[in-house]
């Protein structure tokens, strides 16, 4: 797809973000169900599961002072990182999954509870994502994280790739738009001292992505991407 589709998809992108919002918002019901052992947000504990906050990105069988079966164990120490995909699947059948990555047909979670419903999946997940903090990251945006630059910057809006992998960045202001791939710690700026709009693709190809409005004299920095608007920034692990 042509760089100028990808820009004219911005406005539909902005119109559904309340939409994610809202799977969010229905996500916190659904946690209700795992609530029982599970903790997630400021002060979170360990109970009969581990602590969920910043899950997406984690190791599996990695969180501090939680006592997880050796297959999950064992998943960790084979390089598994929950993601959401990962996590959508997991959640609908724990042993089947663990099963299948392990190729083990012995292996089996220690969680009981399955989540059928797609819908209810995706909707927990999305709200997972609303609590993710520097303890949840992958290594390689950890690493990125360290230098994440001021969002200050008078006249200008820039947004900044803290990532490792190269995206499609657009920067748009009251009277410019400019866009460019940028690589790991590149940033681009346009000029202006009344704010305006960041975005990022995957790639080039993609129609969905993150889009996020900037106040006059800020800017940002994505730490890890992530599409339908749920990219992780800067701004937000302050």
């Amino acid at each position: 797809m042509k760089i100028q589709t990808i820009i004219s998809s911005l406005a539909i992108i902005i119109s559904v973000t309340s939409a994610h919002a809202q799977d969010a918002d229905a996500g916190r019901l659904v946690f209700k169900k795992c609530a029982a052992c599970h903790q997630i947000g400021d002060g979170a504990k360990n109970g009969a599961g581990p602590v969920l906050t910043g899950v997406i990105g984690r190791q599996a069988g990695s969180y501090e002072g939680f006592r997880y079966s050796k297959y999950m164990v064992a998943a960790g120490e084979a390089g598994h990182v929950w993601d959401e995909d990962s996590i959508f699947e997991y959640i609908s059948n724990p042993t089947k999954y663990l099963r299948k990555i392990l190729d083990d047909p012995r292996a089996k979670a220690k969680m009981r509870f399955k989540l059928k419903s797609e819908e209810d999946r995706r909707n927990v997940i999305a709200y997972l994502a609303t609590f993710q903090t520097t303890m949840g990251k992958a290594p390689e945006a950890m690493e990125q994280m360290t230098a994440l630059p001021s969002t200050d910057t008078p006249g200008r809006v820039c947004v900044t790739n803290g990532t490792a992998e190269e995206h499609l960045f657009i920067v748009e202001t009251e009277n410019t738009r400019i866009n460019e791939m940028l690589g790991a710690g590149m940033q681009l700026c346009a000029d202006s001292d009344q704010g305006g709009k960041i975005s990022v693709f995957e790639s080039p190809d993609d129609q969905e992505g993150c889009t996020r409005i900037m106040a006059p004299n800020k800017s940002d920095t994505l730490v890890r991407y992530m599409d339908f608007d749920r990219c992780f920034w800067g701004t937000h692990i302050e």
